[in-house]
């Protein structure tokens, strides 16, 4: 019975994303002028709101596309489970990405520190970003290299453009209130390995490695295959509210890695 659900679901989300399609076009391509006035509150200009309308259904169809894709993968057939990210080889080439999270929370950073505009200006540049991922995606997929090396590449890259922009307290920021993890926790330990040696645990916190703030597994992966081999370098990780500094050589670590979502520190 359950395997006879997902195709009608998997054909109810097909449609639910072609009508999400068809309103963000027409918003995008179409808006009368009864929309424009209605898409017009006090101090904020028709264009600027119906562009943040369409951000938004662009995300949704973003959300409901992956979900379709990944039901039509399911009814194909069973793969193998995946593992964590681990820091001890290199990761595969991505799968299509997509923008993840929930809707952009402004009002947790105003909650916390953040001015109105700050937050609207932190909302903006990560709707930026998601259109960006969002268009590459596309391409990818219409050019035939979504599942290669290069793709993983240059998503990454888009990832690492807005964290430079940002600094590391606006980044951290908003990937919180985006609903993204933000922090990456040991989820095991490799017997044998230099994490062993250097006595790691499982659910210990990594801070920064060779004095880069780490907020996403890739970045931890990418972090250990840079620099000399070999060559020692300084990882801090965080354990029972304390951070600790740990000398290691540069290369595999052999800690499997978990994605965490945590309140950044120096929000009031």
């Amino acid at each position: 019975m359950a395997g006879a659900r997902t195709p009608l679901l998997a054909a109810s989300l097909g449609a639910a994303l072609g009508l999400l399609v068809g309103a963000a076009v027409g918003l995008r391509l179409a808006p009368d002028a009864s929309e424009e006035r209605a898409l017009a509150p006090t101090g904020n200009t028709p264009a600027a709101e119906r562009d943040a309308r369409v951000a938004a259904l662009e995300a949704e169809v973003a959300h409901w596309r992956d979900a379709y894709e990944q039901l039509t993968r399911k009814d194909q057939g069973p793969s193998a489970p995946a593992e964590p990210p681990s820091a001890a080889s290199p990761s595969p080439a991505a799968p299509a990405a997509q923008p993840d999270g929930g809707p952009f929370d402004t009002q947790a950073l105003q909650d916390r520190g953040y001015t109105e505009e700050e937050a609207n200006r932190l909302r903006e540049r990560y709707d930026a970003y998601q259109l960006a991922l969002l268009y590459l995606n596309d391409r990818a997929g219409r050019e035939g290299w979504r599942q290669q090396p290069r793709f993983q590449t240059e998503s990454r890259q888009l990832s690492d453009d807005l964290h430079a922009e940002l600094g590391d307290r606006d980044y951290d920021a908003i990937l919180y209130a985006a609903g993204r993890s933000n922090r990456v926790q040991v989820a095991g330990v490799l017997a044998g390995s230099v994490a062993e040696r250097a006595g790691l645990r499982e659910g210990d916190e990594i801070v920064s490695y060779d004095g880069h703030r780490i907020f996403e597994g890739q970045a931890l992966v990418d972090a250990t295959g840079g620099g000399e081999a070999g060559a020692e370098t300084e990882m801090v990780v965080r354990r029972d509210g304390g951070d600790l500094r740990i000398v290691l050589p540069r290369g595999p670590i052999g800690i499997r890695l978990q994605p965490a979502r945590v309140l950044p520190e120096g929000f009031l």
